[in-house]
């Protein structure tokens, strides 16, 4: 309980204007999730082939009501949305933690951990996601694997360049050092600018531009279908 109490959600929602059709919402859905994955985590610039969805955390076979309700939408990845499919627990299920972690009112880090490249449960809540949603799967060890490789480069990185920056001036020459306080400078700068703009780091990171809507969609499927209509070349009832 106190592990809890001490551990914030991931996700916080952004406050949206309401909406009837659930679809709307996809832009603000990949913004408040920093464009990843609810349930595994990976992010769109890593998915590859993989395709994201609104999952409706609800299942809206159960709960209609809730179907455009944005605080009962998750995004996530298509492989999680698929094996999620349309479970929710019952009352003897939840007594026992066979609940979906949701990053929005809890953290996941509560619940298990990484050793190595594989998802370890240290609750019951822990070990039923790992198990319901694969958490294990193939592409998720080669994620994480990736994912070690790249954090131990970043800390070799780092480390140098906080050596840098705690460089004594006066053993540099003259002619170097202007340089070297211009390195510093800008170190020191982008640093500032990264821990100060997280939003826009995810978006470097973490989005993917080829997910981004096409607002010119509308016009070019509408000229399509006039266009197709006009050649007679298929059955309007085909269009989409």
């Amino acid at each position: 309980m106190c592990q809890e109490a001490t551990t914030l959600p991931t996700v916080i929602r952004s406050e949206v204007e309401v909406r009837k059709d659930y679809h709307k919402y996809l832009n603000n859905l990949r913004s408040d999730f920093y464009y990843s994955c609810a349930y595994c985590s990976i992010m769109e610039q890593e998915a590859c082939g993989i395709r994201f969805e609104i999952d409706h955390y609800y299942p809206k076979s159960k709960y209609p009501e809730l179907k455009s309700d944005y605080h009962n939408l998750m995004y996530s990845c298509e492989k999680c949305n698929s094996f999620k499919t349309d479970f929710f627990p019952d009352d003897n299920q939840v007594s026992k933690g066979y609940v979906i972690i949701r990053p929005d009112e809890s953290n996941p880090s509560n619940h298990f951990k990484i050793k190595g490249i594989l998802l370890t449960g240290i609750t019951p809540t822990g070990e039923f996601n790992i198990d319901w949603l694969n958490l294990n799967r193939l592409q998720l060890k080669k994620l994480r694997e990736i994912r070690n490789k790249l954090s131990k480069s970043r800390e070799f990185i780092a480390f140098g360049l906080k050596l840098l920056a705690s460089a004594r001036i006066d053993r540099l020459k003259p002619n170097e050092r202007a340089v070297f306080l211009n390195i510093i400078k800008q170190f020191k700068n982008r640093e500032l600018k990264i821990i100060t703009s997280f939003q826009e780091l995810a978006e470097k990171i973490a989005k993917s531009v080829l997910l981004d809507e096409d607002p010119e969609k509308k016009t070019r499927l509408e000229r399509r279908k006039k266009y197709l209509k006009e050649q007679k070349a298929i059955g309007m009832d085909l269009l989409k």
